[in-house]
């Protein structure tokens, strides 16, 4: 795959999306300051609504009947690699992530101050690192203060960030067998090789997130852009609270 042989658009920091597209369309009016980074989106040919095959509301699309031109429209700044699903679709949950995070570094070739690594069905306050000053050696992590059963810190692993070299380290580094692994693996992943390395972490407590999930499609199609989640978390966040358990008691 091609390189960049400069930064996109001259921006400084790097906002890498990955996954699935699915609601991508709708989280993208959610997240903000996105004109001031360039944007990688390493995504598949192939996705769903994230519904369970067979179930009522299941939906399964190819990217190019999706609106990827008009977004790439209103940013000039954001690169979508499309990449096929097919030769790689037995492959486990956590290769397909890692994958994601490879190609979406490999594309680059120039540095970046710092970089926001953002599950793309995911909204955030990520542009708060904007003006954070980073450590310059410690990978920002979100994680749990207890501890799974095999002794090993549980990592979120739908975001991290850090500086450029920190980032890129981290991410090279993940090179054992991950064919095969279960998808919880991925916290066992991730913090194997921040011990491997004796990599530095900070657990971070100032990014707020949500997944949007397909049967929140409806509540956040409703909001514009002068009403940003990540601005109203904690007034908003009963509203889903809400649907979250209708939703329950239908399933």
């Amino acid at each position: 795959m091609d390189s960049l042989g400069s930064k996109m658009n001259g921006n400084k920091n790097l906002l890498i999306l990955y996954g699935e597209y699915r609601l991508f369309d709708i989280v993208v009016k959610q997240l903000k300051k996105l004109d001031e980074v360039d944007i990688i989106f390493s995504t598949w040919d192939v996705t769903t609504n994230g519904e369970a095959l067979g179930e009522e509301g299941y939906q399964q699309w190819s990217i190019k009947d999706t609106n990827i031109n008009n977004i790439k429209k209103d940013l000039p700044n954001l690169k979508v690699l499309v990449n096929q699903l097919e030769p790689h679709i037995s492959k486990s949950v956590v290769w397909k992530i890692v994958f994601h995070w490879k190609t979406a570094l490999n594309y680059i070739k120039d540095e970046y101050d710092k970089v926001f690594v953002h599950r793309c069905d995911m909204v955030s306050n990520w542009d708060t690192i904007l003006t954070e000053d980073l450590d310059n050696e410690s990978l920002y992590i979100d994680c749990h203060e207890g501890w799974l059963d095999d002794g090993k810190l549980w990592i979120n692993d739908m975001f991290f960030y850090g500086k450029f070299d920190v980032v890129k380290n981290f991410i090279e580094s993940i090179t054992e067998p991950l064919e095969n692994l279960a998808p919880p693996k991925i916290h066992n992943v991730m913090w194997n090789n921040i011990v491997k390395d004796n990599r530095k972490y900070i657990k971070t407590n100032s990014i707020r997130f949500r997944i949007v999930r397909w049967y929140l499609k409806s509540f956040f199609n409703s909001l514009n852009e002068n009403y940003i989640y990540s601005d109203r978390i904690d007034e908003l966040k009963k509203e889903i609270h809400k649907l979250e358990e209708k939703f329950m008691e239908k399933n």
